[in-house]
Parts: structure tokens; C-alpha cells; sequence
């Protein structure tokens, strides 16, 4: 599957790259990013399709919690290559300095407007 390397597809990798421990869930991407639910979901949902992300509903009484069950998700070790990929394709993306500086590979390429998942 193809995505199409946007400014919010980058800022969704950096933010699952550098939140990986505890997992976030959609609406607190939505709300830390500034994206809309259609924007964060279709992402999610996207991601997930292709392997590159899991998610999974939290393990909580809603009762007891007094909200509903959030779908926590993360990165596959294929989502962080994508998000590798990614950030290689665009080496000018410096929103989250420190997210890049964690990822390892060869040296970038120039920008290309599509990458092909693994």
C-alpha cells in the first residue's frame, strides 16, 4: 500500500515514534496534534490496514472508570521502518528533532512524493 508523504501523515510518525511507552489513543493524537477525527481515524485506520500499526481496546471496567474502553495503539517494527522511510524521504521535516535523531539508516534521499510500505 501506498501513502502519500504529507506534513500530517510526518507529524502522526513522529508522534507515534516518540510516544511509544505509554500507548496513545486517537483522541488524545487528535487533540495533541490539532488534527480532526476523520484526519486521525483514516490514518489510524490506514496504518493498521497496512501492518504498520496495532491497536487493541484497553483492559478497564467503564463502569468503574465512568468513560468508554480507548483503542491504545502503537508502531509494528514495520511502522517504524515506514516511519524510517518516511522521514528519509523528506529530510527537511524537522518537527520532532529528537524522534529523528533516534532513527538509523543510510543517509537521506532527495524528497519523493510517495512511499511504498514494506
Amino acid at each position: 500500500m501506498k501513502f502519500r508523504v504529507t506534513l500530517t501523515l510526518l507529524k502522526l510518525l513522529a508522534y507515534l515514534f516518540k510516544h511509544r511507552d505509554p500507548r496513545p489513543y486517537g483522541l488524545m493524537i487528535q487533540r495533541e496534534l490539532g488534527l480532526t477525527s476523520a484526519t486521525t481515524y483514516g490514518l489510524l485506520d490506514r496504518l493498521e490496514k497496512a501492518g504498520h500499526l496495532t491497536s487493541e481496546l484497553e483492559d478497564i471496567d467503564e463502569v468503574a472508570m465512568g468513560r468508554r474502553k480507548r483503542r491504545l495503539v502503537q508502531l509494528t517494527p514495520s511502522g517504524l521502518e515506514f516511519a524510517v522511510e518516511a522521514f528519509q524521504a523528506v529530510p527537511q521535516f524537522s518537527i520532532l528533532p529528537d524522534a529523528q535523531n533516534d532513527l538509523e539508516g543510510p543517509s537521506p534521499r532527495p524528497p519523493a512524493p510517495d512511499v511504498q510500505s514494506p
